[in-house]
Parts: C-alpha cells; sequence; structure tokens
C-alpha cells in the first residue's frame, strides 16, 4: 500500500486534503517520463508534461531553475490516470510522493493540468500558497503560475 503524502481535491464545493510529506525535491534539470495508464494517450500526456514543465520554466526563468527534461523513459515517473472507475465528486486528485507525480481524473476531463502544474511544483520543492486561485493553493484552478507563485517559487529555490 502506497502512503499518500500530498492529496489535492479540486471539488465545485470545498477542498480536502492530507497533510504534506517532507520529501526533497527533484533537482533542476531531472528527466521526467510521461507515464499515461489505461487511456492510451502516452504521446498527448507527454505533451502535457512539457507544456506543464515549460510553463514553470517561463515564469522563473533560467536563473532561477534549469527546467526537467522530458524523456521517452528512464525518468523520474509524471502519471496520469484515466481513471474509468472514478466515483468521486472531484474534478481531479493528484499527490507527490518523492519519486513520482501522479494525477488522476475523470474520462476525458482537463481539469487535472492544474493538478499537474500544482505536483511539479511540489516536486520543485514548493509548498502551498494561502486562498484561492494560485497553482500551489490547495485547491489550485489556475493553469498558470500567479505571481504569489512565482514568489514563492523563487523563494524556494534560493532565488531572490
Amino acid at each position: 500500500m502506497r502512503l499518500l503524502c500530498d492529496a489535492l481535491l479540486l471539488a465545485a464545493v470545498g477542498t480536502a486534503w492530507l497533510p504534506a510529506c517532507e520529501h526533497a525535491p527533484w533537482s533542476p534539470g531531472t528527466e521526467v517520463t510521461a507515464v499515461s495508464v489505461d487511456d492510451g494517450s502516452q504521446g498527448v500526456w507527454e505533451s502535457h508534461v512539457r507544456e506543464a514543465v515549460g510553463r514553470w520554466a517561463d515564469v522563473l526563468g533560467p536563473d532561477c531553475w534549469e527546467p526537467y527534461r522530458v524523456v521517452p523513459e528512464g525518468g523520474m515517473p509524471v502519471v496520469l490516470v484515466d481513471d474509468s472507475e472514478w466515483t468521486h465528486d472531484e474534478d481531479a486528485i493528484g499527490w507527490w510522493s518523492g519519486d513520482m507525480a501522479e494525477v488522476r481524473h475523470r474520462d476525458g476531463d482537463r481539469q487535472w493540468f492544474p493538478a499537474l502544474m500544482h505536483e511539479l511544483g511540489h516536486s520543485m520543492g514548493l509548498g502551498h500558497a494561502e486562498g484561492r486561485g494560485h497553482v500551489m493553493s490547495r485547491s489550485p484552478a489556475s493553469l498558470y503560475p500567479t505571481a504569489e507563485d512565482v514568489r514563492l517559487a523563487r523563494e524556494a529555490l534560493g532565488c531572490d
């Protein structure tokens, strides 16, 4: 049984989450591999992981963070699970356990992208932001890091 160290639930009303565990963040430039489970969209999922990594890289800049490199195999897994047995009201749930980032979602629902951005933030060593509307909020809805997300990220990564 795997301990879910940091769960993120995106709900229409309210949020539920487990406290974050302490894990060493992935190093800048880490190789990551997009793994799609049960839905056959490996190439599509890889493009979304590249997009999410690119968004973080764009806002942090090369002076702050060397982006993860998305490789076909052998990297730290970034897993998407298209859960056909989905019984929750939430749009998506994600967690980062130190050795992988995982996002589960409903069939055909793109609401998982904020969860992907959020879990990649945790993999970089970022904690939660206060309030709503941030990528690193406990219940993120933003597809792009906000000024507060960038400030916290640069601080956590030692860039400022």
